[in-house]
């Protein structure tokens, strides 16, 4: 089975669930012409707009309806921490990412939120209809499952500020392609540009 991990298109730059930019838009359309032609079976979402709202786009083109999965959200976000601005917020969430095992006040630590990553693509792969699935979910929580599934066999350790610079690695819009075959995953791709 192949399984491509979507992180949402460019979104607003506001607190509460932010929706589409029209870069965004534009982006997740070129996505949905990048996936017309690669024979996808089901198209999973997180339930936060940005990601709906792609996968909605690529949904539409394939003639098939998204289906909704809120155990697909980030780890934490920007709106949960109205106490936060944007600077200290991204300094807290650095250091979760760093600390993976540190719980923060609201939401999952980077380990637990891998895992439940994890969770969500196993009843995905056991339901033998899906040959190709897409999932449209969140740059953090693909860094989360990437670093509790790959890193361990040291994929990941090919380059150290990969936990530093996952907008370099996985930007909006991106595409990463992982296998599962024979009860294990296999990366082929890391955060290519639909």
């Amino acid at each position: 089975m192949k399984i491509y991990l979507v992180r949402h298109a460019n979104k607003d730059n506001h607190r509460n669930d932010p929706e589409l930019t029209p870069i965004g838009i534009k982006q997740a359309s070129h996505l949905a012409v990048y996936f017309h032609d690669k024979h996808i079976d089901a198209v999973y979402t997180s339930n936060s707009k940005r990601a709906l709202q792609t996968a909605q786009i690529i949904s539409k083109s394939l003639h098939i309806q998204p289906i909704i999965r809120s155990d697909l959200q980030e780890r934490f976000d920007l709106q949960h921490y109205p106490e936060l601005d944007l600077i200290e917020f991204q300094k807290y969430w650095e250091h979760h990412s760093s600390e993976r095992n540190s719980v923060p006040k609201r939401g999952d630590s980077s380990v637990a939120a891998g895992k439940r990553f994890a969770c969500v693509l196993e009843t995905i792969v056991k339901n033998n209809e899906y040959l190709s699935v897409v999932v449209v979910t969140h740059g953090g929580i693909i860094v989360d499952f990437l670093q509790n599934t790959f890193l361990p066999k040291d994929f990941l350790s090919f380059n150290q500020d990969f936990l530093v610079k996952r907008e370099k690695y996985l930007p909006e819009a991106s595409i990463t392609t992982i296998e599962y075959k024979n009860g294990k995953y296999y990366l082929l791709t890391l955060g290519i540009e639909g």
